[in-house]
């Protein structure tokens, strides 16, 4: 799995869009704060948290899915 945040690829070439995807994950809030340190490190992934519980934490990402070749 590649992730990107431009709209091209170098050195490859986008064959289909997939649309918009998602996923989210509820982890004790010290694994999301390590998570959230790794995300940091990508510009421009679209990503949003929010508490749920007291020692939990929701973990939301999105974006657009391609197939490239």
């Amino acid at each position: 799995m590649l992730i990107s945040n431009t709209q091209e690829i170098p050195g490859k070439t986008i064959v289909a869009f997939h649309g918009v995807v998602s996923g989210s994950t509820v982890r004790a809030k010290h694994i999301g704060k390590d998570i959230m340190a790794g995300l940091k490190n990508i510009v421009n992934v679209r990503f949003a948290t929010s508490s749920v519980a007291q020692g939990a934490a929701e973990l939301f990402a999105y974006g657009t899915a391609v197939k490239v070749e």
